[in-house]
């Protein structure tokens, strides 16, 4: 189904965006229940990929993984005085993040085969990551919230 058109003109013509037939099959019943859809949210706001899993880059500090205990990049911060005067310089700290594996079994791979993953699952659901902290493979529980 078309839903939306980019174009310069004004007219039929353009860059067209779409939904697909199936995701708007998945939609329509929850639609015309409550009226909204409400889609499952994990909290876990970018990844990156590599050739070992997904490196959680970013983490909504209030979401589902971060109350789970899943951990991100971190900022760090050093400070030095020179004379009067303060600098501040920031890094991020990539050893720190987990490495996520594997969803309820499933290998993950690639960031959008994560969000897919996610997305079939309703809030309130529980599941089961694999991942990798420090070198050692660990399983976490987290329930998903919805947004």
């Amino acid at each position: 189904m078309s839903v939306a058109i980019a174009t310069k003109t004004g007219q039929n013509a353009g860059l067209g965006f779409a939904i697909p037939v199936d995701r708007i099959k998945q939609m329509v019943p929850e639609l015309i229940r409550s009226g909204r859809i409400v889609r499952a949210d994990i909290g876990i706001m970018e990844v990156m990929e590599t050739e070992t899993g997904l490196v959680i880059a970013r983490l909504d500090p209030n979401g589902p993984a971060a109350k789970a205990g899943l951990q991100g990049f971190r900022r760090v911060i050093q400070r030095r005085r020179q004379g009067p005067v303060v600098y501040e310089t920031e890094t991020i700290d990539r050893s720190h993040a987990d490495r996520i594996l594997e969803v309820d079994g499933q290998p993950m791979r690639t960031g959008v085969q994560f969000r897919d993953k996610i997305g079939a699952y309703r809030p309130g659901n529980l599941i089961h990551l694999t991942i990798v902290r420090d070198g050692k493979r660990r399983e976490v529980a987290v329930t998903l919230s919805g947004r």
